[in-house]
């Protein structure tokens, strides 16, 4: 029997009605509601709407039951990951990304001198101290010169991550900060694993905001022996100390000394020569375009981005004859730019995804998302053209699969670009860094789980209610189209 049918025998046998009585009320057919319960055969959606009407279900009782109808089709491990991936991007649509100007940290710390008001090996309890002690540590590390800090705690430690992203937005360090993380084994090879995935949603962040200066590491664990037999499994070491932390972040214990952090140091080192990078970065035009091509895969291609893929309809002399002439090596970046556009356009089907402000954007401004920088600014009668390319690919549908992003229920990060392929991992890439003079940068991840993960939730996309169909699609962009050639004959 399914959760599906242990749930709804539950609430059958809750309000003493037979199979019969309920077929009555619902209209559902009597062999399908048994069929369903003993998990024969599932009812369709449609069914099971009647079923939480005539039930009269609360809220609670009815998501659980959808929860219980989804996870039969699809599996729990492959729900929960997808909700974590929503929840995630949804999460990043509403932070800013704005490189602040690092800061210098005023103290008058000078080697030697590291002086906590506190014995060595102090002992630190409660949480509220830990967290005050953990600032500590790296607001004394970040008043040196290149600092350095090195910590292998959990990031269920939530804290610790809402203190780095702080330092990282608001503070603008320079410093490295490399962290090593214990990722749990899947069950099973078939299952996805959920803790990679919730991992990778809470450093994603961390890795888009901190300039290339956070690092994360991972390498996989079965064993949780060492949290019951070593009081302090995890630990925080600076140039000058050692925090040693407990697995609930409640307790700590200071070792500072310059001997104690060399040891902990040369430890880390060790770590790291047996773990693996959690996330490739690249930044500069040159660079991030080759790291992106890596995620292209002859085959398929899924890409979810705020703006439609309007380079892929251009062809190599227009897009030579739209990079800026008055930039450096104009000529270098043109022909990078083309076989950019080169990769996209050999891919057998492309699958794209994308907001409606996207396109109202890029119709009011003639800026390209990907190269806002280098390329003019687009007329609009070349931008009606460009367009009407892409409805006529996403109408043709053979090689283009183009939907809208449903706004109602999801939005999309405005400055990211995600894209994936089972074959390839997945590729992270930001035009926000161009803020500034900057360049965006490209966060390439090859854990498979996680490129599994990403693969699996933008192939779930079209029943997830989260994009618009097709035909919904082509009728917006018609009607842009229409609403932009009517301005054009005006201004004409």
């Amino acid at each position: 029997m399914s959760q599906f049918g242990k749930y709804l025998r539950f609430i059958l046998d809750e309000r003493k009605l037979s199979i019969s009585e309920l077929s009555r009320k619902s209209g559902v057919e009597r062999t399908s509601l048994q069929k369903s319960i003993t998990g024969n055969r599932m009812l369709p959606y449609e069914s099971v709407e009647k079923l939480i009407w005539s039930l009269q279900l609360t809220p609670a009782e009815s998501d659980k039951l959808k929860y219980y109808y989804d996870i039969f089709f699809i599996g729990e491990d492959k729900y929960e990951s997808r909700k974590i991936i929503r929840r995630m991007l949804e999460n990043l649509s509403s932070v800013y990304f704005e490189n602040p100007s690092p800061i210098s940290f005023s103290c008058d710390y000078h080697a030697g001198e590291f002086d906590f008001k506190m014995e060595e090996n102090s002992l630190i309890t409660g949480s509220s101290n830990v967290q005050a002690m953990v600032q500590s540590v790296f607001e004394r590390e970040l008043c040196c010169k290149n600092p350095e800090i090195e910590l292998t705690t959990p990031t269920e430690m939530h804290f610790l991550n809402e203190y780095l992203f702080y330092l990282f937005k608001k503070r603008g360090i320079n410093g490295k900060i490399r962290h090593m993380i214990a990722i749990h084994r899947k069950k099973t090879e078939k299952s996805l694993n959920l803790h990679s995935i919730e991992c990778f949603s809470w450093l994603l962040p961390l890795c888009l905001v901190s300039r290339q200066q956070y690092h994360p590491y991972y390498y996989y664990d079965t064993a949780v022996t060492e949290l019951f037999t070593d009081p302090f499994p995890y630990f925080i070491v600076t140039r000058d100390c050692v925090l040693c932390m407990a697995a609930d972040g409640a307790k700590a214990i200071l070792l500072n000394s310059r001997e104690y952090a060399d040891f902990y140091r040369k430890h880390f080192k060790n770590l790291s020569g047996k773990a693996h990078e959690l996330v490739h970065y690249s930044s500069g035009l040159v660079s991030t375009l080759a790291e992106y091509r890596k995620v292209f895969h002859s085959d398929n291609m899924y890409v979810c981005t705020h703006q439609p893929c309007f380079p892929g309809v251009c062809s190599p002399d227009e897009i030579r004859a739209r990079i800026r002439s008055d930039i450096p090596q104009s000529r270098k970046i043109a022909e990078i730019c083309v076989e950019y556009l080169t990769s996209i356009q050999s891919v057998k089907k492309y699958n794209h995804a994308f907001m409606r402000e996207g396109v109202i954007r890029f119709m009011e401004d003639g800026k390209i998302d990907d190269f806002p920088e280098l390329v003019e600014e687009i007329p609009l009668s070349d931008r009606l053209e460009l367009l009407r390319r892409v409805v006529e690919a996403a109408e043709d549908g053979e090689r283009v699969e183009a939907r809208l992003f449903n706004r109602e229920v999801f939005t999309y990060p405005s400055f990211l670009t995600l894209s994936t392929s089972l074959q390839t991992g997945m590729g992270i890439y930001t035009t926000s860094r161009y803020k500034d003079g900057q360049m965006p940068i490209c966060i390439h991840v090859y854990e498979p789980d996680i490129s599994e993960a990403f693969y699996d939730f933008v192939l779930s996309l079209p029943e997830s209610g989260l994009i618009c169909s097709r035909e919904e699609t082509i009728r917006f962009l018609r009607e842009v189209l229409e609403t932009y050639s009517k301005k054009l004959s005006q201004k004409a």
